[in-house]
């Protein structure tokens, strides 16, 4: 559960393909190219033919992921290719070619992270001003969807939920519980502070919709399939409160970080506890 839990195969490709091409007598259009009776006339041909297509292939495939900033010009792009396929002198050395590249491509990550991050900051207000919607303390929004009854979880115990985890700005779905039918049993000190926050404001029975904004998720960084400054929604619905749950001890973590973490959610929970649903 991630929103919660902290060349051999090129020779046999083109093995495949120079057998089947060699095998081919006659070949048709091609990319509208129509190429002569004959073109692959024997089995070095066809090795040739096969070797530029996947070495076309593969560029293809690496320019695709190229920003689209870059606006590639085709005809410079492919005048560098030809000047270094022959050997020949080139305007740029390979040296800053890499440089160059590296550059380019660390300023466009930085552009788009200082846009991801506008967009993000701007949609955390616009969430907060919705109807219904209440702010913790730490910046956690939520929305109550069902009531419960009973009394809230602790820090130190095991909850048993149901959940969808969702990118906020796109509405693209990344976990859910309910599709696997199957719910999700953890401590809720194995789970993001933020999410242990807002579960300890739920009773069992209840269904909330968690507005996550990217600094109470995985901030800067992304992880997976979510991005860096990434808003997160959390529809959790709590099953059941379990027993204190026994952690294993971390001998790498920093103790006093960890316990001054776990004092912050306990006053949290305290609060909770006096002031439930509120």
């Amino acid at each position: 559960m991630r929103i919660l839990h902290k060349t051999s195969h090129f020779f046999l490709s083109l093995g495949i393909m120079a057998v089947t091409l060699a095998s081919c007598s006659v070949l048709g259009k091609v990319s509208g190219e129509t190429l002569p009776e004959g073109f692959l006339a024997n089995k070095q041909d066809s090795v040739s033919y096969a070797l530029g297509v996947l070495n076309g292939e593969s560029f293809r495939q690496s320019l695709a992921n190229m920003p689209k900033s870059a606006s590639i010009n085709r005809d410079k792009m492919m005048r560098g290719f030809r000047n270094a396929y022959d050997n020949a002198a080139t305007l740029i050395s390979k040296e800053d070619a890499e440089k160059l590249l590296s550059e380019f491509l660390q300023e466009d990550e930085q552009k788009r992270r200082q846009r991801a991050r506008s967009v993000a900051d701007s949609l955390i207000d616009v969430h907060k001003s919705m109807p219904g919607v209440q702010t913790t303390e730490s910046g956690l929004q939520y929305v109550i969807l069902k009531k419960g009854s009973g009394k809230a979880p602790t820090l130190q115990q095991t909850v048993t939920i149901h959940y969808r985890g969702l990118l906020a700005y796109s509405g693209k779905e990344f976990e859910n519980s309910y599709k696997r039918k199957q719910p999700f049993k953890t401590p809720l000190l194995a789970v993001l502070p933020a999410v242990a926050e807002g579960i300890m404001l739920m009773q069992p029975g209840a269904k909330y919709q968690f507005f996550l904004p990217y600094h109470l998720a995985y901030q800067e960084n992304g992880a997976g399939d979510i991005p860096p400054y990434a808003n997160l929604i959390m529809e959790i619905e709590l099953l059941e409160v379990g027993e204190p749950a026994e952690m294993p001890v971390d001998k790498s973590r920093d103790d006093n970080k960890d316990e001054k973490k776990e004092k912050s959610l306990e006053e949290v929970g305290q609060k909770n506890q006096s002031n439930p649903n509120t």
